[in-house]
């Protein structure tokens, strides 16, 4: 067959780099998630124990100082309104963030959604051995 259309070795040094293209942006986007969400769990108990050890001291202390003046109640549901406005402030910090991840995912999501199904066959095979290889490999 004369012409100068692609042949089969041609389409898959396209897939394969296409799919090893997605599969390190995917690879950067886990491992960026992974790193964030890794910082978040330890500041979280970091601040989860320092607060247990101050709430249990302060527990005690406030109760005791309601029961002598009723203006403690209503200091106590204002510092509570701060340690939620910080807490609202914290996730408008990282929504961007996330926001960024999902329309990531979402246009990969769409692109691979669009490819001809014995395209995304063949790459679910590749990716399949690629990983299992690589599992194997160590």
């Amino acid at each position: 067959m004369a012409g100068g259309g692609l042949k089969v070795g041609d389409v898959y040094v396209v897939v394969t780099a296409a799919v090893g293209e997605f599969t390190k942006s995917m690879r950067k986007i886990v491992a960026d998630v992974a790193a964030a969400a890794g910082k978040i769990e330890q500041l979280g108990n970091k601040i989860g124990e320092i607060g247990a050890i101050v709430s249990a001291g302060l527990y005690g202390a406030l109760a005791a100082a309601a029961a002598f003046d009723s203006s403690v109640t209503e200091r106590m549901d204002r510092i509570k309104l701060v340690f939620q406005n910080v807490g609202a402030e914290i996730g408008n910090a990282i929504l961007p963030h996330l926001e960024r991840l999902s329309d990531a995912l979402e246009r990969a999501l769409g692109w691979f959604q669009r490819l001809d199904p014995a395209m995304k066959a063949a790459m679910g095979s590749f990716l399949f051995w690629g990983t299992a290889a690589g599992l194997a490999g160590g």
